[in-house]
């Protein structure tokens, strides 16, 4: 009896019972329990070891990094912050599709949907949805004229429109069709023939993107190479 306290006492990350099966949260002894709590705050293990276990830092960065290695730890960390995520996502709606739409908004953005048919801007409330998402912030500058009396007077305003970058946008969304893949079996040159499936046209759609990207950032590319 003895020799298990001590063999208990040594290793606290060892759960406390036989009859715990692996994977479920009773395996989980109570300093296991606080590591994850306190990891859940930071997501940082070393942090979260030394609040839970209170040892020094050296220690910590040794069995911090350890103890993530646990996979019943691993496990509830993953559960919590699955179950964490689902919350916020059930709270504001936010989901991939809905960012992959703004992404694409902005991406694919015409600043002709900002301007009547005249030329004149639009007011902010007769943008469509598509269009205002690309709005980032609007300026606005009052103009003033004297009055001839010694002081001044209104006579309108300069409004500025920010608008989220396009680049950005287009890199991201490359990036989740796997458009900067080095080694993307899939990566096909547009002169290929047609693609298969909606899939294969949306990579080579980021691949021809990503050779434009490359093109217009190059540095060493001739000004007439830019703009063709």
């Amino acid at each position: 009896m003895i020799g298990m306290a001590q063999s208990q006492a040594t290793n606290p990350d060892k759960p406390t019972t036989k009859a715990d099966k692996p994977g479920t949260k009773a395996a989980l002894n109570p300093r296991q329990r606080s590591f994850i709590a306190e990891y859940i705050k930071d997501k940082n293990a070393t942090q979260a070891y030394m609040r839970a276990y209170g040892v020094s830092r050296e220690t910590a960065e040794r069995a911090g990094p350890r103890l993530m290695g646990n996979v019943v730890v691993k496990s509830e960390i993953d559960r919590q912050l699955s179950d964490a995520l689902e919350e916020v996502k059930q709270k504001t709606g936010v989901t991939l599709e809905r960012v992959i739409t703004e992404l694409a908004r902005i991406a694919f953005f015409d600043p002709r949907a900002m301007f009547n048919p005249d030329g004149t801007p639009k007011a902010v409330h007769e943008l469509d949805d598509d269009t205002a998402a690309v709005v980032a912030g609007l300026d606005v500058l009052e103009q003033y004229e004297s009055d001839g009396a010694g002081g001044r007077q209104l006579t309108g305003h300069v409004k500025k429109w920010k608008l989220a970058p396009k680049d950005a946008a287009l890199d991201k969304l490359m990036k989740h069709l796997g458009g900067y893949a080095e080694d993307n079996k899939h990566k096909v040159e547009v002169s290929e023939g047609p693609p298969s499936d909606p899939q294969d046209l949306a990579r080579r759609l980021a691949f021809v993107l990503r050779r434009g990207l490359q093109a217009a950032n190059d540095p060493k590319q001739p000004p007439a190479a830019k703009t063709a």
